[in-house]
């Protein structure tokens, strides 16, 4: 069964456009065509109708294959872009490859045609393939960074320094830094210093031992001064067998902290009381 191809002809020639359409069906193609000889034609062509193929001759009264090339640019459409003409000189054809056009032909020896549309057909096929999926890539991209920016959890990422690399919204809220001014941060510089080395050796131990995940408790210095509890998780950010950071997810769990030394305050006082 032939292929159905659609495909729009840039060329002055009606003869011309018969033999193109001939080789086509030779070739195992069933081609819907529209043959275009000015601007203005082209432009109504690319607007109202989708193609597969464009065949464009070099040299018209009215109009010429650059400038359709140029045409066809700036539509944004991504599709075959082949010359086929009767008088083209090497150094023009190799000006039209660098101005965008996928191939060219001599009307005089159409044996290529075909080949040269189904190479570039498959071509086309695969950069298709590869946009859709980049657009699925940046599509999933944003709703996790909408899902980050709009967590109710304390997300932020430091590198393998410790220096703060990004804060998501909650972060900053509950910190009282911008974003500009944690950057110019690093994480010990933030942990009260009786805890300081306990946290920096538990994130050394995660560098140096490769450790998926670890949790932590400490207090936090906001830009007020107040001290805030987290609880976090930190994960390693792997590139390869390097780690290049630490992503991690925190929970403010201050209130948590008060109430256990509420508790042991009134507990001690309540052993006192039994002792006395």
């Amino acid at each position: 069964m032939d292929k159905p191809l659609r495909v729009l002809i840039v060329e002055d020639s009606e003869d011309d456009t018969l033999l193109v359409i001939r080789e086509l069906k030779r070739g195992g193609f069933d081609p819907i065509h529209e043959r275009v000889e000015t601007a203005e034609s082209m432009k109504a062509a690319l607007s109202t109708k989708t193609w597969d193929l464009i065949l464009a001759d070099y040299s018209m009264p009215h109009f010429s294959g650059l400038e359709a090339l140029k045409l066809f640019r700036e539509s944004g459409l991504d599709l075959p872009f082949i010359i086929v003409s009767g008088s083209i000189g090497e150094d023009i054809a190799v000006a039209a490859m660098k101005a965008g056009a996928h191939d060219y032909l001599m009307k005089n020896n159409l044996t290529r045609l075909v080949p040269a549309i189904e190479q570039e057909l498959r071509e086309s096929g695969v950069r298709r393939k590869l946009k859709v999926s980049q657009n699925a890539l940046q599509e999933s991209e944003e709703r996790h960074r909408q899902v980050v920016e709009n967590a109710t959890e304390i997300i932020y990422t430091v590198d393998v320094k410790g220096n703060f690399t990004y804060s998501n919204p909650a972060g900053l809220k509950v910190t009282g830094y911008s974003l500009h001014e944690l950057q110019k941060l690093n994480y010990a510089d933030l942990v009260l210093p009786e805890h300081r080395e306990r946290v920096i050796g538990i994130y050394v131990k995660q560098f140096r031992e490769k450790l998926p995940t670890t949790y932590v408790e400490f207090p936090f210095l906001g830009k007020a001064g107040q001290i805030i509890w987290f609880g976090q998780n930190s994960t390693l950010v792997m590139e390869g067998d390097k780690v290049r950071g630490f992503h991690i997810i925190a929970r403010d769990i201050t209130e948590r902290k008060q109430a256990e030394g509420a508790l042991r305050q009134s507990q001690e006082r309540f052993r006192l009381a039994a002792e006395s």
